[in-house]
């Protein structure tokens, strides 16, 4: 496992070599209405060659005090850009099945996802494990964050994939 530098005290590691699979994210990454072209459909619309699971980690959903979002262990979550967020533009919402927010993503990782969520260049899934169901005051929940590259829009020469 490599190191990515990611601002902020969470390690996080991904595969040296990106893994191949079937599997598709699902279509939980929500974009600004009227700012995609028909190839930038959600991952689900589109082929399934496009994505490449590039790799997975840990990492926080803060703010979990201010929003009644409540998820359990293992439940995946909607990341959704926030652009118009007041304090941060980079901003990533993180939404529980029901539509709830839960919190946001850290704001220096959001920093570095969130141009390329927008330009449909990654995708990313997340699932949840800490829950906020025991009804104590949570400040921040861990999460598992998988990142996919759309290699229609990053060819793995571009993406400077030791593997290609």
């Amino acid at each position: 496992m490599e190191n990515i530098d990611i601002p902020g005290d969470a390690p996080s590691t991904i595969p040296k070599c990106p893994r191949e699979g079937t599997a598709i994210p699902s279509s939980s990454q929500v974009s600004i209405p009227g700012s995609q072209d028909v190839e930038d459909d959600p991952p689900a619309s589109q082929d399934l060659k496009h994505w490449e699971h590039v790799g997975t980690f840990r990492d926080y959903v803060v703010g979990v005090q201010y929003y009644r979002g409540l998820v359990g262990e293992g439940e995946s979550v909607m990341l959704r850009r926030d652009p118009a967020n007041e304090y941060d533009s980079n901003a990533i919402q993180v939404v529980n099945a029901g539509g709830d927010q839960v919190g946001h993503l850290r704001r220096g990782l959001a920093m570095q996802l969130a141009s390329y969520m927008d330009s449909n260049k990654i995708f990313v899934e997340g699932r949840m494990a800490e829950h906020n169901l025991d009804g104590f005051k949570h400040y921040e929940l861990g999460l598992d964050l998988s990142i996919y590259r759309n290699r229609a829009i990053i060819p793995a020469r571009e993406a400077d994939d030791p593997c290609a």
